[in-house]
């Protein structure tokens, strides 16, 4: 059997976060809401990202405008050099198959 992982609302994240900034110990927080003292802190460290909104989404970190650029820009050329390398394999598997038909 598969451990089902637990999901946590942004709003719970960031009630976490202030009762951290608020004083209580990471350890107290832990024993009262059930959660582990590295969970804790990657969330701490994720809400001192400043430039970009913290906990929007499933576990994936929030992308700014130009890395999600990137990313689709990345996405294209990968995707454009598939296609050639298989274009050029066939142009090869036809070449190859035109010159065994001529040379009947």
């Amino acid at each position: 059997m598969t451990k089902q992982r637990k999901k946590y609302s942004s709003e719970f994240k960031e009630m976490i976060i202030s009762l951290i900034k608020g004083g209580q110990s990471r350890a107290e927080i832990g024993r009262e809401y059930g959660l582990s003292k590295g969970m804790i802190s990657r969330w701490v460290k994720q809400s001192q990202i400043t430039d970009r909104p913290i906990f929007t989404g499933n576990g994936n970190a929030s992308l700014t405008e130009e890395q999600k650029k990137y990313k689709e820009l990345e996405k294209a050329y990968l995707a454009a050099k598939m296609e050639n390398d298989i274009l050029k394999k066939a142009m090869g598997i036809f070449s190859l198959s035109d010159r065994t038909n001529t040379s009947s």
